[in-house]
Parts: structure tokens; C-alpha cells; sequence
């Protein structure tokens, strides 16, 4: 049976739900902008292996916020971002995680050490991915994961609130204004990043960065001050003040530029009137080409014409004098000797291929005729 209480409630709400929908129907229509497509997500190896990071399945990260590899993954997929969770300290384990990837996400490494327990060719191989044009972002780098890679010497230190500081063309230039000290943060020392680094983001004293990025041959690396404790979208109720923001551009910093592909040259030509017509029976043909390359011309029936072939090159017409052979010489004599005219149509076949192109054949049938 329905308390007083619920029963008021029930009808409280049947009320109020009548007069938006009368209202929604008696208002005008309101103009929609386009929908804009979403950007594409990074592909992401992410460290998971609960000898390391802290997790927990996917299914009871909600009620359960003390678990921050899985609330990143939650977050990033979230996102848009495809992200493959993996385990495992050896070179194959490794390698495999980050084929096809464009970043590797290394959470907060609260059960202990990763990188001194990889394997060494693990290790290199996470380097020179790295160096080839990946993007590896690390949280609450207290492990110093980037030290044990990369040779730095970052020390951290307490959290605190930072400041975009992110210089022009950077990719964080346009994120928040300021990043809040979640629970779970800690800094990095400004005078302990290494030569090169790029504070994204400081606090007001200029002393530790909560955000700051290197350049690794053509790589990046992130490092992020929160560690992803109790974060949204995991958790309802989660932490964020822009650090989401943030965690989806670090990220992206991995994602390659698609390879420009030159347009194919062009091999469009047409066969032309013959210009010009000698006593012995060569045809003489200005073919307009678009671009350096090779064309040849004989005949469609083997043996009729002696096939000519002509580097071309630049644009402009190619003058091509196009000769019976000598079979058809003998019978073009004899038709002459006998009827004091002499003639034959030839098929032309003329194949022109662009310099890096495809080639192409075009044919015509011409006149061929000997004078006395």
C-alpha cells in the first residue's frame, strides 16, 4: 500500500509533468545548430596489472572509489577513447600491448614499482616506442616511472592548486584556467624537471607544476599531479575540476596526424589529327600530355606499325612520327604500282604513363598513305 507521503509525491510529480508537456507544446520552435562530429578518440594501452595499480572490475567501480586505474579507464572510454587494458613486466607482454597504440597510460602505481620490474628489452622497447612518435602519460608519477625510462631526476612534492601557464601552439593552452588539488595529488618540483620540459600547468609561487610535458625524438611524455581517487564519470560524485579535461588531451597529444597522400598524376590524353603526312606513309601526330613520363605508339595489330617509344619531360604536346613497318610498306608499294594510289587505316595504340603514375591506352584508327 502507497504511504501519504509517496501518494503526494506520485501525484505532485503527474501534475508538474502535465504543465511542461503543455507547456512544451504551445512554444515556439527553437533553432538547433549542426551537430558537431565528435573528434576521434586516441587508441590506448593502459597499464592494469594489479601488482602495480590499483583496479578492480569494471562491473563495481561505481560503489568503489579508492580504485584509480579503473575509474581512468572508465573516464577515457567515456571519452571516446579506445583504451586496452593490459598486464605483464616482459618484452613480449609489452611489445604486444603497444602495437597500434597511440599512447600508454601508466595510473597511479599505489601497489608498487613498475618500471624496475620490467624486463629490459621491455624497457626499450617502451623507449623507443616512445622516441618513434607514441605518447606515454603517467599519474602521480611518485614511482617516477619517467625517471626510471628516461633517465630524469623529477622529484614531487605536496599538492597545491596550478595555473595554465601552457605556452602558445601547446595543446593544453585552451584548458582550464586553473587545475584544483584533488585528493590524490602531488606535485612536481619546477627546478628538478628536466632541460626542455614545458610546465603546462604551475601554482602561484612557481614552484611545482601539476601538468608538464617533454619531447622524446618525436614522442611525448605527460605527467599529471592527481592520481584519479574518487573521480567522475567512475563515481557520481567524483572529483574533476577540469582534470578530465586535461587527461583527454594528454592523450590525444599521442594520436598521429593522418599521412597526406599526393593525388595521382594525371594521365588523360586524347589522340589528336595527324599534323602532317609523309611521301612514306608516316603519320605525324602533336599528342598533348599533362606531365613528364613515357608514351608509345604502334599499332593495335601486331606488326602494322614500328612502335616508337618517348620520354616526356614536362607538359606540352609530344610530336610522334608514326612509320609502317616494313610489311606494310610492301603492300602499300604494291597497291601503288598497281592503282597508282596507295592507303591503308591502321589502328593506333598510344599508351602514355606518368612519372609515379598509372598508365593509360587510348586508340585511333588514321590513314595511312603513299604518294609517288
Amino acid at each position: 500500500m502507497t504511504s501519504p507521503k509517496n501518494q503526494y509525491r506520485v501525484l505532485s510529480g503527474l501534475l508538474t509533468g502535465a504543465l511542461v508537456t503543455g507547456a512544451l507544446a504551445f512554444a515556439a520552435p527553437v533553432a538547433t545548430a549542426a551537430p558537431v562530429p565528435p573528434k576521434p578518440g586516441a587508441k590506448i594501452a593502459l597499464l592494469n596489472d594489479p601488482s602495480f595499480v590499483d583496479t578492480i572490475d569494471l562491473a563495481d567501480v561505481a560503489e568503489n572509489e579508492s580504485h584509480e586505474a579503473a575509474n581512468m579507464i572508465v573516464g577515457l572510454r567515456a571519452d571516446g577513447h579506445t583504451v586496452t587494458p593490459f598486464t605483464g613486466t616482459s618484452a613480449a607482454a609489452v611489445s604486444s600491448a603497444l602495437k597500434g597504440q597511440d599512447t600508454l597510460v601508466v595510473p597511479e602505481l599505489e601497489q608498487g614499482a613498475w618500471v624496475p620490474a620490467l624486463e629490459p628489452a621491455a624497457k626499450s622497447a617502451i623507449v623507443s616506442w616512445v622516441r618513434a612518435g607514441g605518447a606515454i602519460v603517467v599519474a602521480a608519477d611518485y614511482d617516477t616511472t619517467l625517471n626510471g625510462l628516461f633517465g630524469y631526476e623529477v622529484e614531487t612534492t605536496g599538492d597545491s592548486e596550478w595555473l595554465n601557464v601552457a605556452p602558445a601552439g601547446s595543446p593544453f593552452r585552451g584548458g582550464p584556467a586553473t587545475l584544483p588539488d584533488n585528493d590524490g595529488s602531488s606535485s612536481y618540483r619546477v627546478s628538478t624537471l628536466p632541460a626542455g620540459a614545458v610546465t603546462q600547468y604551475i601554482d602561484s609561487d612557481n614552484d611545482n607544476a601539476g601538468v608538464f610535458t617533454t619531447r622524446e625524438g618525436k614522442g611525448t611524455t605527460v605527467a599529471l599531479a592527481w592520481d584519479w581517487y574518487h573521480a567522475s564519470p567512475a563515481q557520481a560524485d567524483g572529483q574533476d575540476g577540469g582534470w578530465r579535461s586535461v587527461l583527454d588531451t594528454a592523450v590525444r597529444t599521442g594520436i598521429k596526424a593522418p599521412v597526406a597522400v599526393a593525388p595521382a598524376p594525371s594521365n588523360a590524353f586524347t589522340l589528336p589529327k595527324a599534323s602532317a603526312y609523309s611521301r612514306a606513309a608516316a603519320v605525324k601526330l602533336k599528342i598533348q600530355l599533362p606531365g613528364a613520363g613515357r608514351l608509345t605508339v604502334g599499332s593495335s595489330r601486331k606488326g602494322a606499325l614500328k612502335t616508337v617509344t618517348k620520354k616526356v619531360g614536362t607538359s606540352g604536346k609530344a610530336a610522334v612520327w608514326v612509320k609502317p613497318s616494313r610489311s606494310t610498306i610492301k603492300k602499300l608499294k604494291k597497291q601503288l604500282k598497281k592503282k597508282g594510289v596507295a592507303s591503308t587505316k591502321i589502328r593506333v595504340k598510344a599508351t602514355y604513363t606518368p612519372t609515379g603514375g598509372k598508365p593509360r591506352t587510348v586508340t585511333k584508327v588514321y590513314v595511312f598513305k603513299m604518294k609517288r
